[in-house]
């Protein structure tokens, strides 16, 4: 049977399934079905990059993260799949030999102080029409306190993501709005679980904010997606609006 993005979830966030359904049905549409190098940054659990190592064959791929926490993570969770590799550092910092037919990146560009600098570095290690997959915060009236518990630095609006897109050297190819209504919901509950002031600097918290999924450690996938399946199927209806809380990004190289 053919393997689907839910196979490697390691703890089932809200916010993180809508994502991923977005995600399975963008890669479904764009990725190569086999034959492809790929490379994620900043890969947290690295549930995404085992599911797309899964169908890019022998190239496999490469993660890359600068989180001590996360580094080790993955080095113990892929200590047995030797297609893909683990690097400490950014994108910039680790050297590669062979260029890419496809990058990933969710949920990082808000970390950085120069998301135009990584967008262009990200550039320099795809081959020519190689494909981009970025996931971010959306919209700045949508600040909530878990994005500075997350140690987010801004959050985007579609515009502006398409625009610094394109001076990186990309084209947009289509760009989806997710999470409404289930994140709309569940923002009063946010609030309250994250209501306490974030300890730490903003390096501090982005290291911890790729592994920290602290209320749904070990919890049943299946039986999550069983909840969230009615919103998985009305987030859909939405996905060229501006009523989600987040956006995720298909581009090409050119």
């Amino acid at each position: 049977m053919k393997s689907r993005i839910w196979d490697y979830v390691s703890a089932p966030a809200p916010r993180y399934i809508l994502r991923l359904d977005v995600l399975q049905d963008l890669f479904d549409r764009y990725l190569p079905k086999s034959g492809f190098r790929f490379v994620e940054i900043g890969p947290g659990r690295g549930d995404v990059a085992a599911y797309v190592n899964s169908i890019a064959g022998p190239k496999g791929g490469v993660v890359i993260d600068f989180a001590e926490e996360s580094i080790k993570y993955l080095s113990e969770r892929f200590s047995a799949t030797p297609t893909l590799q683990v690097y400490s550092g950014t994108v910039r910092e680790v050297e590669l030999a062979n260029m890419f037919d496809v990058a990933l990146a969710f949920e990082v560009l808000e970390h950085v102080p120069n998301d135009e600098e990584v967008l262009s570095d990200v550039a320099a290690k795809l081959r020519a029409d190689g494909l981009l997959f970025i996931s971010v915060p959306a919209y700045e009236r949508k600040w909530q306190r878990q994005d500075d518990y997350a140690g987010h630095l801004r959050r985007y609006e579609r515009s502006e993501l398409s625009q610094k897109l394109r001076k990186a050297g990309f084209e947009p190819l289509e760009i989806v709005d997710y999470g409404f209504p289930l994140t709309s919901l569940l923002r009063p509950i946010r609030w309250f679980a994250y209501r306490q002031r974030p300890q730490g600097s903003a390096e501090e918290l982005t290291k911890r904010s790729g592994m920290d999924r602290p209320f749904f450690e070990n919890k049943p996938v299946t039986m999550s997606l069983f909840f969230y399946r009615p919103f998985l199927i009305l987030q859909r209806f939405f996905k060229r609006s501006e009523l989600g809380d987040g956006l995720i990004l298909v581009a090409r190289k050119v």
